[in-house]
């Protein structure tokens, strides 16, 4: 074998054994959280671009254990995840329950779950995408959004924030499976656009993105901000094949303005390619709530992380 050969092979080996070497259980304190499965770390994380520390709570399911490696689902507004006793609302995803509920079951693979604590004052702003303000036609919805996020749109920081800041600090703490065909990301409302927004722009690190009653409107006779959406994936939404989507919508209260808009949007997103790499759900009865969304965070986990 030659010299140059024997050299590469021997970097390619110490590159594999540093990649798949074990991590430690990780050092960082428990969050204050009361979940019956699992264990809840918490971590502040700031990000100089972003230019403001969020609190993450990252989530090891019963058994983590640092010889096998696992997937990972980030997931926006990370403070009603896990635990309603800590919610302003008492409501959370449970999504710690689904998930421990779906491994007995033997039909997901458990995933490690990030959640990133939103910042009430900026949170709108923060998880809207700003490639896709500009493509909402209508002034009055324009003025509408420009008013929740205050004028100050910071989508681009925030997936910048996932991408550079919370991601790496994962895959070097937990032991993940760190390519992007393991890692999902996840949100509601606001959390849904920007999990549509991160798929499109950092498709190099997510491959599914779930959007439980994505926000497309607050007006169900004025369809311009879900019409912007549909223009914006138009250009931006992978055609690689790789990538895959989780899409619902109920028709109560806050959802209810979504409602009317949510057949087209779906349609859009088959008619890009996705017919056979997504999955799509309406809930008639359904509303705006974290109990809404626990109700069925099981669907969407399944199809990211079945063992089928």
């Amino acid at each position: 074998m030659k010299k140059s050969t024997f050299f590469a092979c021997l970097c390619a080996a110490i590159a594999f054994v540093s990649c798949t070497e074990n991590k430690p259980m990780p050092n960082l304190p428990k969050a204050p959280l009361e979940v019956v499965n699992g264990t809840v770390y918490r971590t502040q994380l700031y990000h100089a671009n972003f230019g403001d520390t969020l609190t993450v709570d990252i989530w090891t399911p019963e058994g983590y254990n640092t010889n096998q490696t696992y997937p990972v689902l980030y997931m926006h507004d990370g403070q009603n995840l896990f635990d309603p006793n800590s919610t302003w609302n008492k409501q959370a995803w449970n999504v710690d329950d689904a998930i421990t509920q779906l491994v007995a079951e033997n039909k997901i693979e458990a995933p490690i779950v990030v959640g990133v604590h939103s910042i009430g004052q900026t949170r709108i702003g923060d998880l809207m995408p700003e490639k896709v303000a500009p493509l909402i036609k209508d002034s009055t919805i324009f003025a509408y959004m420009d008013a929740m996020c205050q004028g100050n749109y910071r989508g681009d920081q925030y997936v910048d924030f996932l991408v550079n800041t919370v991601k790496p600090f994962v895959d070097s703490v937990f032991s993940t499976k760190p390519a992007a065909e393991n890692t999902a990301v996840m949100g509601s409302s606001m959390g849904g656009l920007m999990s549509f927004y991160a798929l499109c722009e950092a498709p190099q690190v997510f491959s599914k993105a779930g959007c439980f009653s994505t926000h497309i409107g607050n007006d169900p006779n004025n369809g311009a901000l879900a019409y912007a959406l549909m223009d914006y994936l138009e250009q931006a939404l992978p055609k690689d094949n790789a990538h895959y989507i989780y899409l619902d919508c109920g028709d109560q209260n806050i959802d209810a303005p979504y409602a009317p808009f949510f057949p087209a949007l779906v349609e859009k997103i088959e008619n890009l390619g996705y017919k056979d790499r997504m999955l799509s759900g309406f809930y008639p009865g359904a509303g705006h709530t974290e109990t809404d969304w626990a109700a069925r965070v099981h669907v969407a986990l399944e199809y990211f992380f079945s063992r089928r």
